[in-house]
């Protein structure tokens, strides 16, 4: 399975890998809880919705000609749900499922996926808030023009 390096991704203040455990079913529907509740992007209409602590898991399906093909197309999709999202104007935690690939005469690799406004982690089978650290607010903070940074 290649990695998928997408915009996404990179701009997540925090990722967080979901276990099996942390997913809940409800209507039929995965859904993983937060501690405190926040508003997350529901990634079937590409809006961010109210504070909710019960957020849906998406499931991106891809299906291509070979597992190459497949990890840019699924990159493409999260590109554009990072802009569609102005993930670059926010502070998010990227949640992450179980991803899965099936080869065979087409490739068919699934990812499960939430976005949640803020910075969460995994403890003790939650996600709970935790405010950035000063490095990460930092780093959104505009810097005056001529500042050159090493990073």
């Amino acid at each position: 399975m290649y990695p998928v390096v997408s915009t996404l991704r990179r701009l997540a203040a925090h990722l967080v890998y979901v276990t099996p455990e942390m997913v809940e079913e409800v209507g039929g529907e995965l859904h993983v809880r937060l501690e405190t509740p926040t508003s997350f992007l529901d990634l079937a209409q590409a809006e961010w919705q109210p504070s909710s602590d019960l957020v849906p898991v998406s499931e991106l399906v891809v299906v291509s000609a070979s597992s190459v093909k497949a990890a840019v197309s699924q990159t493409e999709k999260e590109n554009l749900l990072a802009e569609l999202a102005r993930a670059k104007d926010l502070i998010y935690t990227l949640v992450l499922g179980p991803s899965e690939e099936s080869n065979g005469e087409v490739v068919t690799r699934k990812c499960r996926l939430a976005v949640v406004r803020g910075v969460y982690r995994a403890e003790e089978g939650r996600l709970q808030a935790r405010p950035p650290k000063e490095r990460m607010r930092a780093q959104f903070t505009p810097k005056p023009q001529g500042t050159v940074t090493l990073d």
